[in-house]
């Protein structure tokens, strides 16, 4: 585990210079996914060889490909983790109950009031206080 290990507080903190840099992802991740849809592209996995199919993409996609990784490394020099561009899910090192977990965040959420365990799935998210 490498990273800042935040309190509530200190995210809560946080959320509006997070909020706007997940919406810039939101936003440019909307775009680039209408730009593949456009181009019949849409549904094609990155995972396989992302480099190359950036390559292969029109300048215009790719800026934006170049603009979203630049607010995931904005964000993580905060500390958080992009989970999701679609969602804007974030995550964060936070302690709950003695243990490490992750500290989940997304777009509509007032504060930062549920986590998930290190080897759970954000779709495991639970809320803060139930676990106090």
């Amino acid at each position: 585990m490498r990273g800042k290990i935040y309190t509530l507080e200190e995210l809560d903190r946080a959320l509006p210079l997070v909020s706007a840099i997940v919406g810039d992802v939101m936003e440019d991740y909307q775009r680039l996914r209408d730009q593949l849809e456009a181009l019949g592209l849409k549904g094609r996995s990155w995972a396989a060889n992302p480099e190359e199919i950036v390559f292969d993409l029109p300048p215009g996609a790719r800026d934006l490909v170049d603009e979203i990784r630049d607010h995931v490394m904005e964000l993580g020099e905060l500390g958080l983790y992009l989970r999701d561009p679609a969602t804007g899910l974030v995550e964060a090192y936070g302690e709950q109950g003695g243990n490490i977990v992750y500290f989940s965040w997304k777009p509509g959420e007032q504060r930062v009031r549920f986590y998930h365990g290190l080897f759970g799935s954000h779709r495991e998210r639970r809320p803060v206080l139930a676990a106090v």
